[in-house]
Parts: C-alpha cells; structure tokens; sequence
C-alpha cells in the first residue's frame, strides 16, 4: 500500500510576527515563511502567506502588509486629545484590514503553522492561534529558545546580594514606586531597566519595583522601550 500524502490538497496558514530582522524587505524575501512554504508546496499542499494577501475584489489595496508597514504602525501615539486620538484611530483602522484578511486566511485553512520567537513583539498572531483552535483545526506551534538579557541581569542581582533572609524591617508600597519612577522620567529621561533595579537594597524592594513598573505600563504612563533586539530595555514616559 503506498504511503498517502495528507499535506496534497491542504490548505496552510503561516502565522507568526513579521518583523525577525532590520529588514522587512529582507524576511518578505528570504524570511522562514519561504523556506517552509517552499516544501509545502513541494507536498501539493496550499500556502496562505499574508505577506502575499489574496486580493479584494474592487479593493486591491485592502489589508495589504509589506515592507513599508511599519510606517503606520510608527503613527501610533499616547498623545492626548483631538490629534492623538485621530492618529491612533487612522492607525487601528488601517490595521483592521490586515486583521480581516489575516483570520479569514486561518478561517479557510485547515491548519496552522505558527512561529514564535518570545522576543519578538507581535500582535494578530495571538489571534490567528486562538482562531484556529476555537475552531478545532491543528496548529504546530513552534518558538525556538531565546534569551533575555535583562532577566538575567535581575536574576545575577538578586544572587549577588545573598540575602537569603528578608528584611521585614523594611516597608516599600508599589504606590511609593510607582510615584517614584514617574518622578525619574518626568523630564523626558530615560531610565535603565537595570539601573531601576539595580538600586533596589532587598528581594523584596525588587518585586515591589517591577509591580509597580507593571502597573504603570498597564495605564500607559510609562512605555518600554527596547530600540534593537537584545539590548537594554530603557524605560520612558508615555509621551516622551
């Protein structure tokens, strides 16, 4: 009996972030997607690429992804007022297309292959994933190690000053951090994540430390700002 070929036929979506290097145009033409693409098709099976969205009929432009992407994703602003909120709506909109495009592609396929490096920033392919499992389809979820410098540089801090045992004499409240990183980056100065952490005198002034970093992410009064892949985080204010 001869072997039968599942993938012949098979309809595959290609999830995951876009941006692996300093080149879009770089990973649109030699990027993973390729190469895995390439023997897929070997296989017979269908390829759905979303650097290479199917076209809307009347709407050429629709949803369109390429290299030149990221200049509307750059427009996203947490400015405050009229301007600020026609930037992020202009920004939201025209990314609601490529969201469109992107979930009708994994509605349509009958698998999913995603690829997710944990260091790289990524949007639509939390919902790609989620999709396609709510809708029972397989997904060979692939993330490769990875490493993170400043967690390790927290964890060589917290080791290096052996104190095994914790300091009940002290008193930090994440209100008292928070209060005092706003402070730090009030002048539009960045701050160092290890420089933040590494003024911390206990264990437990660096958990409070990195709670209240949280906390003020979360209400967008501070951003974390990484500008190339495995350099310092620096944290900034949301409007500097």
């Amino acid at each position: 009996m001869s072997e039968q070929n599942v993938l012949h036929g098979a309809c595959v979506y290609h999830s995951g972030p876009m941006d692996f290097v300093a080149s879009r145009a770089d990973e649109k033409k030699l990027g993973w997607r390729n190469r895995i693409g390439d023997f897929l098709r070997a296989q017979g099976a269908i390829v759905f690429d979303p650097w290479f969205k199917p076209g809307v009929r009347g709407a050429q432009e629709y949803g369109l992804e390429d290299v030149h992407s990221v200049d509307t994703r750059e427009q996203w602003t947490f400015a405050q007022g009229q301007a600020g909120d026609e930037a992020r709506s202009e920004c939201a909109e025209k990314f609601w297309e490529t969201l469109h495009i992107d979930l009708r592609m994994v509605d349509t396929s009958d698998f999913t292959i995603a690829y997710v490096p944990t260091n790289i920033y990524s949007v639509g392919t939390v919902h790609e994933i989620v999709l396609s499992r709510l809708q029972w389809k397989p997904v060979l979820f692939v993330s490769p190690p990875v490493t993170f410098p400043s967690l390790e540089l927290l964890r060589g801090h917290l080791e290096a000053r052996q104190d095994v045992q914790e300091i009940f004499s002290e008193r930090f409240t994440v209100s008292e951090k928070i209060d005092s990183i706003l402070q730090r980056v009030a002048t539009g100065n960045r701050l160092r994540f290890s420089d933040l952490f590494g003024e911390a005198a206990s264990r437990v002034e660096v958990v409070v430390t990195f709670l209240a970093l949280l906390e003020l992410i979360r209400l967008r009064q501070v951003r974390a700002v990484q500008k190339n892949v495995f350099e310092e985080i620096e944290i900034a204010a949301a409007t500097a």
